[in-house]
């Protein structure tokens, strides 16, 4: 396990005891079959994934095949392959899909059909395999699904959803679908609305993929363009509250779960916040601002988002703030830099 998974691990040592009880109080070990998982959280969730359940016990896919993931059964599948997935849960057995295939904001405004295609299309396949054979499924979506006539500020977990992008548009098709089928045919649905996601993996074309690149900007160049207003507050995460989040919905009691679709929220924070805490690193570092498009899209995003209903249901509660993400991500991308001689 590389030193970034051994200190996530360190971090989410509580909550890895409560998992293990309600493992063992389920009195089986659970089989996973994990979509996406190349992906900034798929990656990042299945060491933990392995520690909980067995390293044998999960099966990953995608089409992407860049990363070095530590599994016993990777395989590249379409996720529009329904057929192959099919066979894959009639041999591997699971009884839970995690479902993080998706095309994302900024890549999905530019290709809008494809986001169609592959995000509706990819989760009804996923979710009609939950219903044939009764599988758990846990679906991600995103803070995309809320739009300018949504409350900016600590946007409710229940409100209007009208969402300006395709990206948001699939995730809300996503979250009332697997609602209907979780009433009508009995499907255990369940899904967290990622915020912006920092982690020391880089994420995809995501909208706020510059709250990452500023990281790995300040240590090798020490300096960053970015493409946003340094003033807008957005909802963000660190990846270690999002694998605290999305284990423990999968985990949690039925009984206690009010709602299948729940915020979650870590902090928020604006560009020039994140740049003031590299400051306190690297003193010199610098960041300018050249707009595009995708400031378009973060200004119809909430500054803030209320996760009152996932601490309620099922005790969600982040640990990290800004400046602790931020000392943690600095020490992890200098490392990781170092040991590609990227830097010195």
């Amino acid at each position: 396990m590389g030193e970034w998974n051994k200190q996530m691990m360190k971090t989410l040592k509580r909550s890895f005891g409560t998992w293990r009880l309600e493992v063992r109080k389920r009195g089986k070990v659970r089989k996973i079959l994990m979509t996406g998982a190349q992906g900034q959280v798929g990656s990042s969730l299945l060491p933990y994934l392995n520690a909980l359940y067995g390293r044998g016990n999960i099966y990953c896919t995608d089409v992407r095949t860049d990363r070095q993931l530590d599994t016993s059964h990777f395989e590249v599948v379409d996720i529009l392959d329904k057929k192959r997935l099919e066979e894959i849960v009639k041999s591997f057995h699971p009884d839970t899909i995690i479902h993080l295939s998706s095309i994302v904001s900024a890549y999905g405004e530019q290709h809008p059909d494809e986001a169609i295609r592959i995000n509706n299309g990819g989760f009804i396949n996923v979710l009609e395999l939950a219903k044939k054979y009764k599988l758990g499924l846990f679906s991600a979506s995103t803070i995309a699904t809320f739009g300018p006539t949504s409350p900016l500020v600590n946007t409710p977990n229940l409100c209007l959803q009208r969402p300006e992008t395709i990206y948001g548009v699939t995730k809300v098709y996503m979250e009332m679908l697997g609602e209907y089928y979780h009433r009508k045919f009995g499907v255990n649905f369940r899904c967290l609305r990622y915020p912006i996601t920092l982690s020391a993996a880089m994420p995809g074309p995501v909208t706020a993929r510059c709250t990452v690149e500023a990281y790995y900007d300040a240590l090798l160049k020490g300096k960053y363009v970015c493409y946003i207003k340094g003033d807008r507050p957005m909802p963000v995460i660190y990846i270690n509250d999002i694998i605290q989040g999305t284990i423990g919905l999968i985990e949690a009691d039925d009984d206690k779960l009010t709602t299948r679709t729940y915020n979650m929220s870590g902090f928020s924070c604006t560009m020039d916040e994140i740049r003031d805490s590299i400051k306190k690193h690297i003193p010199n570092f610098e960041m300018t601002t050249e707009l595009d498009f995708r400031q378009k899209i973060i200004e119809t995003w909430p500054m803030s988002i209320d996760s009152a209903t996932a601490r309620d249901d099922w005790s969600f509660i982040p640990y990290y703030d800004l400046q602790r993400t931020t000392d943690e991500m600095i020490t992890l991308i200098r490392r990781e830099l170092k040991s590609t001689g990227q830097l010195n």
